[in-house]
């Protein structure tokens, strides 16, 4: 009897950066979640983004390119807003800063289907 090769169930990165970023911020359950490099208590939630190119095993090995986004949040109640929450269209924010944004093109400039952009 012959061994099956397991494939993974996930994602398969096949490689990532992770940048430090200026925010991240969410609206959900009546709340915006936000996590600020600087926030209005003076301490940094250390915003993160990471950027990987996966592949999924599963669905022919397509490539894709993921952004996760880690830090310590806080909730605030919706209380300073102009417009009804409920239409607004946009539901997540994400400030990038500007001295980030090159390494960010850098890596996105990492084409996974070349063997050279590997190493």
């Amino acid at each position: 009897m012959s061994a099956i090769r397991k494939k993974p169930k996930y994602a398969k990165h096949i490689f990532k950066q992770s940048f430090n970023i200026e925010s991240i911020s969410f609206m959900a359950n009546g709340y915006m979640w936000i996590c600020d490099k600087n926030n209005i208590h003076g301490y940094n939630e250390q915003p993160t983004m990471t950027v990987s190119y996966i592949l999924y095993p599963r669905q022919n090995n397509t490539l894709q390119l993921r952004l996760a986004y880690a830090g310590n949040f806080h909730r605030e109640k919706l209380s300073y807003y102009v417009k009804e929450p409920n239409l607004w269209r946009e539901r997540v924010w994400v400030i990038i800063p500007v001295e980030i944004i090159s390494q960010f093109v850098s890596f996105l400039e990492r084409n996974p289907q070349k063997l050279h952009s590997w190493m």
